[in-house]
Order: structure tokens, then sequence, then C-alpha cells
């Protein structure tokens, strides 16, 4: 339904952007990374300061190529060039991205300031996966017990997320609480 709405919508306009940004968007979901790339660069031919198709351009970059500076320019100016969204779901995704790039370059102290930032954005059925990612940080950080106060405020001893789960057990191990741990590898061998 979504690819006929869209094809519709630039039947009636050929110039929507945003409807780019959606055929990149369905072009990504279906694994076709070149020709999601091809329709954001497209909505961005048309509307050079739409943010959500530099953040996703930006992903396209970080996730599979290797020009992370070229991504992380995409990320800063989609913060910059479209104050319409501050506040928005897409400045939660664009901190998040530059915090996943800065933890690339093992820039950790960045990377925590970022989704910090992000967790500012964040409703309250998002902050679980802003929190997991700040403890993950805090964990290559070695500061075990930070991160298992941002994973305890998760609930991620329950997670069903092996890699969730896998870093709460690592933070336990790590912070000498061995038996936490090892309910958690029981649980993981129980799933």
């Amino acid at each position: 339904s979504a690819s006929y709405y869209v094809n519709l919508a630039l039947v009636l306009n050929e110039f929507n952007a945003d409807a780019y940004v959606l055929k990149g968007q369905l072009a990504w979901d279906r694994t076709q990374y070149a020709e999601s790339k091809r329709f954001y660069e497209k909505a961005l031919e048309i509307a050079p300061n739409n943010s959500e198709a530099m953040n996703h351009l930006g992903s396209y970059y970080f996730l599979e190529t290797d020009s992370i500076e070229t991504a992380l320019n995409l990320f800063v100016e989609a913060l910059t060039h479209d104050p319409r969204n501050n506040g928005t779901d897409e400045n939660l995704n664009l901190y998040r991205n530059i915090s996943k790039i800065y933890e690339r370059a093992d820039m950790l102290v960045e990377a925590d300031a970022f989704q910090k930032k992000a967790l500012q954005f964040a409703r309250p059925e998002q902050r679980k996966g802003v929190y997991s990612n700040l403890g993950d940080i805090a964990i290559l950080r070695g500061q075990f017990k930070e991160a298992l106060q941002y994973f305890d405020s998760t609930d991620n001893e329950n997670s069903t997320s092996f890699n969730v789960l896998d870093n709460w057990i690592f933070a336990n191990d790590l912070a000498g609480n061995y038996t936490k741990a090892e309910q958690g590898y029981n649980r993981m061998l129980e799933m």
C-alpha cells in the first residue's frame, strides 16, 4: 500500500521531496540500499534542507560505506538546517546516529554526550533504547556500575534480546555480580 500511495503522490506532484524520502525508506526495507540512496539524494535535490533525507542518507553512508565523515556531516547538517524539526523523533534519531559514529571512532565521551542529548527528546517508550545505548557506552568506558544503573532502569535483566541481555550479563560479570551474571547466562540458555 505504501508503494502505491507514494507513487500516486509523485504522479500528483513530481517535486514532493517527502515522497522520495518514503520511497528511499521502502527501498531500504527491501535491502535495496543503492536505490534507497538515489531516492534520498533526489529528495535533497528538491528540498536541500530536508533533515529526514539527510538523516537517512547519513545512515546509508554510516552503515553501507566507509564514509563515516560524510555520514557525520550529513547528521550534523540535518540538525542545523531544519529548525522546525526541533524536538521531534528525527532529532532523537540524529543524536543517536551521531553518538554511534563517535562510539565507532572510540570517542566515548562524545558518544555519551550525544546519547544524553537524545534522551532529552525521547518519549517514555523510547527511553529504554537510549538507556541501553548509554549502558553500552559505559561498558566501553570501563564504568560497569554506571552501565548497570542504565541497564537496571530499563529492565534489561528480563530482555528477550540476546544483545541487550548479553551486555547486561557482561556488565554484571565485570562489576563482580557473578550470581546475577550466572542467572543471565542461564536465561540465555533457556531462550
